[in-house]
């Protein structure tokens, strides 16, 4: 079964651009689990300070108790 130099041009054209969509998927998807990593770490962060910042005013109101 000969095939022309159109049919295999066609043929490796398609492998190309197939090869190339898949590595164009691969990128987005680093790029997403990149920034899915970054919003965890912020969450994580304004969780602590969050935190931090309950437990400064917890202990205003009691300092401000024991005080006065």
């Amino acid at each position: 079964m000969p095939q022309s130099e159109r049919e295999v041009a066609e043929a490796v054209e398609r492998a190309v651009r197939r090869a190339s969509g898949i590595r164009a998927l691969r990128v987005i998807r680093k790029l997403i689990d990149a920034g899915n990593e970054e919003e965890s770490a912020n969450r994580k962060t304004v969780k602590w300070i969050s935190f931090g910042l309950l437990i400064f005013i917890a202990a205003l109101l009691i300092w401000g108790t024991i005080a006065f």
